[in-house]
């Protein structure tokens, strides 16, 4: 719980707010960024008290789309002053492991998501971070690289503010050369054999050879995957 609350700490810090109390919700339907327009939604949280428009972190499930961690996680961002947007990327697009689109195919996912909310008169469109677990965890990583405008956004559209991975399955991921320079915080278990914490801190020093100061890495000693997970 200490841990929970010092990463919402450093998320406000990223973000420039101050602290408020819980909620109000709604849905949000959105396309993706890409050829496929891909129909997507996700349930916009924002704290009951405190000055609109207010910063926002999305929030990306893993493969398994369980709503757990977002039941988990969004109070602790209420209370902070942070709305939440808790997406679906699952719905219409995949049924499981075997068919699910991989990880950088889906970023254009959450730049939809992005550009939806900075649509939303109650959200600051400067201050939107993302914050994702697994699966999502590697989006938040993947969508930290440079916005070109054949890609997602139009190439005059800032990206995200910050990114949070949750255990990204390190040993698979690519240092990208080119990124937007906001900053990344990694949280994976020591024990993970998805993500395996020993190649994380072996990937994060790349980034740091190129962009000083732009990873934050937290391995946490003895746990596994998953581990904010009941039961973990």
């Amino acid at each position: 719980m200490n841990s929970r609350f010092n990463l919402i700490t450093v998320i406000a810090a990223v973000l420039a707010i101050s602290i408020s109390s819980p909620a109000f919700a709604k849905t949000l339907k959105f396309k993706s960024l890409d050829k496929k327009a891909q129909s997507l939604s996700g349930e916009l949280h924002l704290p009951k008290v405190g000055n609109k428009p207010f910063p926002v972190v999305v929030l990306v499930h893993g493969t398994g789309f369980s709503g757990e961690r977002y039941d988990f996680h969004r109070p602790a961002f209420l209370e902070a002053g942070i709305a939440t947007f808790e997406v679906d990327f699952h719905t219409g697009v995949y049924t499981g492991a075997n068919n699910r689109p991989k990880a950088g195919k889906m970023v254009p996912f959450a730049f939809g998501a992005l550009r939806a909310l900075r649509a939303e008169p109650s959200i600051d469109g400067s201050k939107v971070a993302i914050m994702g677990f697994s699966l999502g965890g590697a989006i938040a990583v993947k969508s930290m690289r440079l916005i070109l405008k054949e890609e997602s956004l139009d190439g005059n559209e800032k990206g995200f503010a910050g990114h949070v991975a949750f255990y990204p399955a390190c040993k698979r991921q690519k240092v990208d050369p080119k990124v937007t320079g906001a900053p990344l915080i990694v949280l994976n278990g020591e024990l993970d054999s998805y993500s395996d914490g020993k190649s994380c801190n072996k990937w994060a020093k790349e980034y740091e050879s190129s962009n000083p100061g732009l990873v934050t890495m937290k391995i946490y000693p003895g746990t596994h995957h998953g581990f904010d997970m009941k039961g973990s």
